[in-house]
């Protein structure tokens, strides 16, 4: 990653961000009630797809300032950069019809024209050269991790490369039948050939042109900027020896109300709560970071260069993906909270809060680790305290991951209170 922008140049630069004209809640409205929470879940979701350095990226950190201050918070906006690709648009024919398609991070850019050769299965033996090969593969949902260098797609790609391939389609098997986005790998180094997901969905269609369509027709038109803007948005309240932290990833690759909005919208009403009474004793800082989906960039620029020291926090509560959302029955949504989610925490004097907090909570019985996931593993890694929730849903990482089909009042609204009732417990 390139070296920190200076900190005090760009803060002066960040005071020209104006935040749109947003509604203002009633003084006497209850932060933690469901229909607050996915007020706020809408408008997060609504300002577009969030990936780190984008417009939308950017509009929600305003957002999310302009809030905490509203709340009471001492708040500020801090930038830091990082390599991004900005992608113009993705396009992929395959037997005259075009299909739903996204890069694999980092994407390696066509010409306009795109690439254009005939289509072949991965696993050919002859066929593969000079050809766009395609590749099916279950389960893919959920995982940053298996873009790793030693991870599936990454492993299929270097394998195509070495076999002469031009371009590579990566079918995601799923219940949905959507693509699933993947969190960039650990490298900054773009794929040798353009790497492309499609959904499930398609499958048969791809199937059916290997026999019987023309050449395949790949491209990946856009750029990359080896110092894009993020943000991290701070929010400070409160004062006295105890340090409690509570933060939330807040970019992603779509718009994200399942996967990022619970978090987000959680994350809003604790700061208003506590701006409503803020304990004796403590001092709150709130977190909200871009890059999660970067190899979480965002987090660790905050643990290196702003977070205090381990010794210094009484507690650390995260607040991942897939909080609050619907189960699914396949394709179908259902009607109450999904239990894919969980609680954990490397605290054991916390561990009896938690059980009496989250009782009856489908998923959320407290599991007691040193080694979370998600960026909470960040947080346990360097020696702080630290709690909090995450999870995958069934449309996470989707382009379908969009308020009515993610998430509701009436699952929002106990989550949220619990969690609070556990924030105050750990505070305390």
């Amino acid at each position: 990653m390139p070296p920190p922008l200076d900190r005090r140049t760009l803060l002066t630069a960040t005071a020209a961000l104006g935040v749109g004209s947003i509604a203002a809640r009633a003084p006497g409205a209850d932060p933690l009630s469901g229909a607050a929470l996915y007020r706020d879940v809408e408008t997060y979701s609504g300002f577009g797809e969030h990936r780190t350095g984008g417009a939308p990226d950017h509009t929600t950190s305003r957002w999310l300032a302009a809030e905490l201050k509203r709340a009471g918070c001492e708040t500020e906006l801090v930038p830091w950069r990082t390599q991004q690709f900005f992608l113009d648009r993705c396009e992929l024919t395959v037997g005259n019809k075009q299909l739903e398609a996204f890069p694999v991070w980092w994407p390696k850019a066509t010409r306009p024209a795109g690439t254009r050769a005939d289509l072949a299965p991965f696993e050919a033996t002859t066929t593969i050269k000079g050809a766009i090969a395609f590749a099916a593969v279950d389960g893919l949902t959920g995982g940053g991790a298996v873009l790793n260098p030693g991870g599936p797609v990454a492993a299929m790609a270097k394998h195509a490369v070495a076999r002469g391939a031009t371009g590579l389609i990566v079918i995601e098997r799923n219940p949905i039948g959507e693509l699933v986005a993947l969190n960039a790998q650990d490298t900054l180094a773009p794929f040798p050939i353009p790497v492309v997901l499609v959904g499930g969905k398609d499958e048969a269609h791809i199937e059916a042109s290997l026999m019987h369509g023309p050449p395949v027709q790949l491209a990946i038109l856009g750029r990359i900027e080896p110092a894009a803007i993020g943000y991290e948005v701070l929010g400070h309240i409160g004062s006295g020896p105890r340090e409690v932290i509570v933060s939330t990833p807040s970019s992603g690759w779509f718009h994200c109300a399942g996967e990022r909005g619970p978090g987000i919208a959680i994350w809003l009403a604790l700061a208003r709560m506590v701006g409503k009474a803020t304990p004796p004793g403590v001092r709150f800082t709130f977190i909200a970071s871009s890059g999660h989906e970067l190899d979480g960039v965002g987090m660790h620029h905050f643990l290196k260069e702003i977070a205090p020291p381990p010794e210094r926090v009484k507690s650390w509560l995260h607040l991942g993906a897939g909080i609050a959302t619907y189960a699914y029955d396949g394709a179908r949504r259902l009607d109450r909270v999904s239990a894919a989610r969980g609680l954990m925490t490397n605290d054991p004097a916390l561990m009896p809060a938690l059980e009496r907090d989250f009782e009856g909570q489908p998923g959320l019985k407290p599991v007691l680790t040193d080694k979370p996931v998600g960026e909470m593993s960040y947080m346990a890694e360097r020696g702080y305290k630290c709690w909090g929730i995450a999870g995958g849903s069934a449309l996470h990482h989707m382009r379908s991951d969009l308020p009515a089909r993610a998430t509701g009042q009436e699952i929002l609204e106990p989550t949220a209170r619990a969690i609070h009732r556990a924030l105050m417990a750990a505070a305390s």
